[in-house]
């Protein structure tokens, strides 16, 4: 792992001044690897994922290095430098979430400068125009990037406290622990996102395609059907999926049995419409893994109209 750049304010304190964070710096007294052991046994102990991750994440941060706010927002613009909150925390309960710019604002030193920066005390002095820590009282402020494998920065974990900061190396190391489970979390939710929206067009192109579309079992079982596999046969999808093809009336029990034995392979096909005409219909099909399950996908043409074309 790359090591995250630690970028301390000028304004920097000393550690005797601040205020210590009660028994957990007390704890972190001890050497090295035992620090680090303790700390990740606190990240993990946090919500494994979901919704309430965020919050767990940055409860358990604000606890521990006993700060008054703590929040964690996910870049929302490539045009322009701004954050969207994914959970906030504000004296020991969940506010709500908001949107911000952080043009001119601390912010925007970790963001530009993907690591961490730190302002021990005097934070608004150092930031007048910074509403968020104005609204927060704030003294002392860390905030650490969080950047994704590609290298991209997702967004933003922060703190603030009315009091100055201390033992700001081991608060580093902390937010840097809590920041790889928020990046974690996040890449898996654009994960997510990019997987739906990929759903989601090909689900479009089905519904829309201009050929008939089923998927069935091998034994004849139909899974899915598009609009255009509507038209064809007369029924509508909901009357189609689940039910036997051959049952339905759809698909000629002796052609299923023929087409499975032949698969892959593309030739005609009749095909039952609802008012009782049979269709012969120019088909492909094709055995494909869904799910990890072997389905056949027919694709189904009228010759009829097909010829009509030509």
């Amino acid at each position: 792992m790359n090591e995250i750049p630690l970028f301390i304010d000028k304004n920097r304190i000393s550690e005797s001044k601040s205020r210590e964070g009660g028994s957990f710096f007390q704890k972190l007294n001890r050497p090295r690897q035992q620090q680090l052991d303790l700390l990740f046994e606190i990240a993990g102990g946090i919500a494994a994922s979901g919704s309430d991750f965020f919050y767990s994440l940055i409860e358990s941060l604000a606890r521990y290095v006993n700060v008054d706010r703590a929040w964690v927002a996910e870049n929302i613009s490539s045009s322009r430098p701004a954050l969207r909150t994914l959970a906030v925390y504000i004296d020991g309960q969940e506010a709500e979430n908001f949107e911000y710019s952080i043009l001119d604002t601390a912010a925007q030193n970790a963001f530009n400068n993907p690591g961490i920066y730190l302002c021990p005390a005097d934070v608004q002095h150092r930031f007048p125009g910074d509403s968020i820590l104005r609204c927060c009282d704030a003294s002392g402020y860390a905030a650490i990037s969080l950047v994704g494998s590609g290298g991209e920065v997702l967004g933003l974990l922060a703190i603030a406290s009315r009091h100055s900061l201390g033992n700001t190396r081991l608060l580093a190391t902390l937010l840097r622990i809590f920041a790889t489970r928020a990046v974690g979390e996040l890449q898996k939710r654009k994960a997510d996102h990019a997987l739906r929206a990929s759903e989601a067009r090909l689900k479009l192109i089905f519904d829309h395609a201009p050929e008939a579309y089923l998927l069935l079992t091998p034994d004849g079982k139909v899974l899915e059907a598009n609009q255009s596999a509507e038209r064809l046969t007369g029924y509508t999808r909901a009357e189609m999926v689940g039910r036997d093809a051959p049952m339905a009336g759809i698909l000629p029990e002796e052609d299923i049995r023929g087409e499975v034995s032949r698969l892959p392979a593309a030739g005609g096909f009749t095909i039952r419409h609802r008012n009782g005409r049979r269709v012969t219909a120019e088909i492909q099909s094709q055995i494909v893994p869904v799910n990890g399950t072997q389905v056949i996908l027919l694709c189904a043409r009228d010759v009829a109209s097909l010829n009509t074309v030509h």
